[in-house]
């Protein structure tokens, strides 16, 4: 055999079992490739969708979505990921299918990162598939990708920042550089939410690890993680942080989960995301609250972490903490309540939520006594994957629905002129979890002004104005009348042109302002209603808009210096010549 393709067959050999396992537990996503996903899949799809034409139909960057909320920046939301790894598979394979073969990369990569980092903490070869299974195969994971919450579950990440942190402890600045990767990885695929929690689980055990050390050295490598991290960030933190310092997203609502409502998220079979109270005060829908584990997991979990001991016990406490904290406002004394008081985490919503970073506490915990279980190990493991499979399965492969004439749109967008409604109608003769609306808005090449996005501006566009279309023109009292027309428009540029004006006037263009939208010659715009407009001549009756954000520019600098830091940081050390 051929030496140059060893190392290549080798790592093959090291990732197939994990490939072939996320393929198991993620292929439920890709049972209907033609079908729309409803919820946040049509969101996110939408989203795609609408960046896509940007690059392909019209050859720019995806800077400003148009057909979203009365036009909304793409550059500054987390949730439209143009800068994350993500990006790269919708542009290569669509829209349609790229965010799910992403899932099933991301679920590879998660089941790979938890039973490495369980390895480097002692677990066996069967406890590190234990805490894989229990970190990626959770009912909470599957709940939330049938949901459409693609960054959310990046959560299965965070082993990867925990083995970089861990090796950087003896490997000096391979590991923590490697986990500043990783966590730019979880900042642009899942938000500021994944990312001040996963760093909430990271800090304690690092914590923990400084004192049983006596050493700072963990928190020295903890903070220069989240300074490279947020450097390598910046290209999408400087502008979404802009867009969020001005947000005001209101009063959190009260939440909390009773203890008897344990049983029906940890061992209830019927996990299904339907159905709106299935215990008293819930006030999200259950794919927020479903953590199905199951008995055998369960037991595997007591008898793994039982068997470990002293070792397990940090991840214990830990796991319990983050329980604990999932209850929500359970009393006056409570670790939800006291982590509202903080900063960044005073905006933190969904309390279950925690669920998912207690599993990831349990699974190591566990894996490092489950090799004692000897002969039994192996079916046990057997036992677990098939039922989360059972429980999975029919989960991910509901999540999509057929929607008729959906892909025939496409092929009409680029003839059809630009529109904005509120196709409330259409979207309330549905249920939540069956609107799949905004991705067919986005192929007839429509905006779509019913906004569900907190993160979103304030919506000045209007549905159906002005009656000529979405440009106006605006003059005195007494003037001539005056129409405008669109000569060229693109998602985030038109050329506007007023027609038989013969007296200055303000040409309105029906789009939400930004503070990065420009014309053309650099004179300054007005906003009418919170729209963008410019005062026209006679003389000179045609104005060209531009979105040109320049946060992006200063954010793409920090992270390409960030970028090039850490290159430099990872070149093996040179050992001078004799």
């Amino acid at each position: 055999m051929d030496s140059r393709l060893q190392p290549v067959l080798a790592l093959t050999q090291r990732w197939a079992p994990s490939i072939v396992l996320s393929l198991l537990f993620g292929i439920g996503v890709l049972s209907c490739p033609s079908c729309l996903g409803a919820g946040d899949w049509d969101f996110f799809t939408a989203q795609a969708t609408a960046a896509h034409h940007a690059v392909f139909d019209y050859g720019q960057l995806p800077l400003w979505n148009p057909y979203h909320c009365g036009g909304a920046s793409l550059i500054d939301s987390f949730q439209a990921r143009v800068f994350a790894p993500s990006f790269g598979f919708t542009m290569l394979f669509g829209p349609f299918l790229g965010n799910r073969i992403w899932w099933i990369v991301i679920l590879a990569l998660g089941i790979e990162g938890s039973r490495r980092f369980a390895a480097s903490v002692g677990a066996g070869r069967w406890g590190t598939w234990l805490c894989a299974l229990t970190v990626c195969c959770n009912g909470s994971v599957a709940l939330h990708v049938a949901a459409g919450h693609l960054g959310l579950v990046t959560v299965v990440l965070l082993p990867w920042v925990f083995l970089g942190m861990n090796q950087s402890l003896t490997h000096g600045n391979r590991g923590w550089v490697s986990a500043a990767l990783w966590s730019a990885v979880i900042l642009l695929e899942g938000g500021l939410q994944v990312f001040v929690l996963g760093s909430l689980l990271v800090g304690s055990w690092v914590v923990y690890e400084s004192v049983r050390s006596r050493q700072a050295r963990p928190l020295q490598v903890a903070a220069g993680t989240v300074l490279l991290a947020v450097g390598l960030s910046a290209i999408l933190l400087l502008p979404a942080g802009l867009l969020l310092a001005g947000l005001n997203r209101g009063a959190l609502p009260a939440e909390a989960i009773p203890p008897s409502a344990l049983f029906d998220i940890f061992l209830a079979p019927n996990q299904n995301s339907g159905g709106r109270t299935r215990f008293a005060g819930q006030i999200w829908w259950w794919h927020e609250y479903g953590t199905y584990l199951g008995p055998v997991l369960l037991a595997a979990l007591a008898a793994g972490a039982g068997i470990a001991k002293r070792q397990a016990l940090p991840w214990l406490v830990l796991g319990f903490l983050f329980l604990w904290t999932g209850l929500g406002d359970t009393g006056l004394v409570n670790p939800w309540t006291a982590l509202h008081q903080l900063p960044v985490f005073s905006k933190i919503r969904v309390c279950s939520r925690m669920f998912l970073y207690m599993t990831i506490c349990w699974g190591i915990a566990a894996s490092l006594g489950f090799d004692k279980l000897g002969r039994w190990a192996l079916p046990t493991l057997v036992l677990i994957a098939g039922n989360l499979l059972w429980l999975q399965f029919p989960i991910l492969s509901g999540a999509f629905t057929q929607q008729d004439g959906a892909l025939g749109a496409a092929s009409d967008v680029l003839r059809q002129p630009f529109t904005q409604r509120a196709y409330l109608g259409h979207r309330e003769s549905m249920s939540r979890e069956h609107r799949a609306s905004s991705t067919l808005d986005v192929l007839a090449n429509r905006g779509d002004l019913h906004c569900y996005d907190p993160a979103a501006p304030r919506l000045f566009a209007r549905q159906l104005w002005p009656q000529a279309g979405e440009v106006a023109v605006a003059v005195p009292d007494g003037a001539p009348a005056a129409k405008a027309r669109i000569v060229q428009w693109t998602p985030s540029s038109v050329t506007i042109e007023a027609v038989g004006l013969a007296s200055p006037g303000l040409l309105v263009w029906n789009m939400n302002y930004h503070p990065s939208w420009q014309s053309h010659d650099g004179r300054p715009l007005v906003t009418p209603m919170g729209l963008i407009g410019m005062n026209v001549t006679p003389d000179a009756p045609r104005l060209t808009f531009e979105f040109r954000p320049v946060a992006l520019v200063f954010g793409a600098l920090i992270s390409l210096l960030s970028l090039l830091i850490a290159m430099r940081l990872l070149r093996p050390a040179t050992v001078p010549k004799d």
